[in-house]
């Protein structure tokens, strides 16, 4: 009676240790907490404090039924450990461009990564050019051929979400191409068309 009553002692025990290791697995490490106020923002960044550290992010809704849009400005801390990137290469507050589109993950009213990229530009796949590094795409109001250039780090996404080259676009795929922040005609990241609705969740 004595050794059953030690082993169940011993298993309640046993099962205590393991509901403590993982009540501590799912406390934060860093002191944040897990999903909690967290959001994601996008707008563009209207004016950047680098003494204070500090982001004003213009945000715009637009009104479907009214056919108006309307901008909201929210001033974010920006902490020493914020992840930054712009053009998809780790940056500098200092170096981050103004008024281009910017994705903000916040948590209790401090960024804490922070994404720039150049505008987007949508339209049907028609060649490339390897010799050149570049893309030909008919793009536009009047739907107009316009090239592009490449880069080596250009990143090419197919319609799974995998890494994918440019040779493997099909001609008249329909694609959407994110260009650089220097305001150029270079082109940092290929993707299709329903990887683009589903990132903005349309």
């Amino acid at each position: 009676m004595l050794g059953q009553c030690t082993w169940r002692v011993s298993a309640i025990m046993a099962m205590g240790a393991c509901l403590f290791a993982f009540w501590l697995s799912d406390s934060p490490v860093d002191g944040r907490e897990k999903g909690k106020d967290a959001a994601v923002l996008k707008g563009k960044i209207g004016a950047i404090d680098t003494d204070n550290r500090t982001i004003t992010l213009v945000i715009t809704a637009y009104d479907r039924k009214k056919q108006e849009a309307t901008e909201t400005e929210k001033v974010l801390q920006v902490p020493k450990d914020a992840i930054i990137m712009q053009d998809d290469v780790p940056t500098k507050l200092d170096d981050v461009k103004r008024g281009c589109p910017t994705t903000v993950k916040v948590e209790k009213d401090k960024a804490v990564s922070i994404a720039v990229d150049g505008p987007t530009i949508r339209g049907q796949f028609k060649a490339t050019n390897p010799d050149r590094n570049t893309i030909t795409v008919i793009a536009g109001r009047d739907m107009g051929e316009k090239v592009y250039h490449l880069l080596k780090s250009t990143k090419v996404t197919n319609k799974d979400g995998k890494t994918s080259k440019v040779q493997d676009i099909q001609v008249g795929a329909e694609i959407v191409l994110t260009l650089s922040v220097a305001g150029d005609s270079t082109v940092i990241r290929i993707q299709p068309v329903v990887l683009e609705k589903n990132r903005r969740g349309d």
